[in-house]
């Protein structure tokens, strides 16, 4: 849903789709936004509240991560999180990113 501010994602089909993936042994590995370039890359209330409620139904898989992108000054930055045993929203940090490169497509 597209209010002019945010893109709300359908929760419940998102959970169905990935509970059915992951009953025929596939794993959901996660989901991605971007945010605006004015905005920070910290999960929105709305951000946190999809993550746990993704999180919480998912049991016995790998925890997903979460990745949040913004486009500033024609650079993709990035953060990524997941989630503990406590379903408490952690950052995930990268040591070396100096040679990740983005190819733009022809």
């Amino acid at each position: 849903i597209l209010d002019g501010t945010e893109i709300i994602l359908n929760k419940e089909e998102l959970l169905t789709q990935a509970l059915e993936l992951t009953g025929n042994a596939r794993y959901f590995v996660g989901t991605w936004h971007s945010h605006p370039p004015n905005a920070s890359l910290q999960p929105s209330l709305m951000d946190l509240t999809t993550m746990k409620n993704i999180g919480k139904n998912l049991v016995n898989v790998y925890p997903p991560v979460f990745l949040i992108v913004k486009y500033v000054n024609n650079k993709l930055i990035f953060q990524a999180y997941s989630l503990n045993e406590k379903l408490e929203i952690i950052g995930i940090y990268f040591k070396n990113m100096s040679n990740l490169k983005i190819s733009e497509l022809d």
